[in-house]
């Protein structure tokens, strides 16, 4: 894949803020029960807007970053005292804007453990380029099928015949709104259980 044009300059600054990690927000956890770090708002974000696939190099640096991260985080997940959500999603589609760190208690937890539903088996296993990243073989990767929800509204002379030959679902809600769920790449989320008691949940970081 031909590089873009200045990705010598950019590959550098990328490289030069994957250095350092953003700490885990534990305040701002312990307010809302969330927190997230994408790489759109880190070292990538100045390739957020690019329309072409990002290259290889990019690609594994921002998920070294992530790795990174999330280890720096589980560190800090010891001060909640309580069960936590802690994963890394790297995404096919969107790489940048959607890939991401991820964090989460209480009733949030439920949430973040649901948005991509179950695993696919049948889905690609963790691409060989991030695998070899360090840390990687530490986590347990699942794949998920990312989906995409579109509105009948944004559709005024009704749905593409491309869009309903491919796989979807149709949705309308009480309002009568009408979505188009459609599948949209995948997603690898990257988590690591740290006790082995019998049913556990491996998903759960157990303080």
């Amino acid at each position: 894949m031909k590089k873009p044009r200045g990705f010598k300059q950019k590959h550098r600054q990328a490289a030069q803020l994957t250095a350092a990690s953003p700490p885990l927000a534990v305040a701002r956890v312990q307010q809302f029960h969330y927190h997230y770090e994408k790489l759109g708002h880190g070292p990538l974000h100045h390739w957020l807007w690019q329309s072409a696939p990002l290259p290889r190099p990019l690609r594994q640096l921002g998920a070294a970053w992530l790795l990174q991260t999330f280890f720096q985080w589980q560190e800090s997940a010891i001060q909640l005292a309580e069960p936590v959500y802690l994963a890394i999603w790297l995404s096919n589609v969107d790489f940048a804007s959607q890939s991401q760190v991820v964090a989460a208690i209480q009733g949030r937890i439920g949430w973040y453990e649901n948005i991509f539903g179950e695993p696919a088996p049948t889905g690609p296993p963790l691409p060989p380029e991030f695998q070899s990243l360090p840390g990687a073989e530490q986590l347990t990767w699942t794949t998920h099928r990312r989906h995409e929800w579109l509105d009948a509204e944004d559709f005024p002379n009704g749905w593409p015949a491309r869009l309903l030959r491919r796989e979807h679902t149709l949705h309308t809600l009480e309002d009568g709104r009408a979505f188009l769920e459609v599948p949209r790449g995948w997603v690898w989320v990257g988590q690591q259980a740290v006790t082995d008691a019998p049913g556990a949940n491996p998903r759960l970081l157990e303080q």
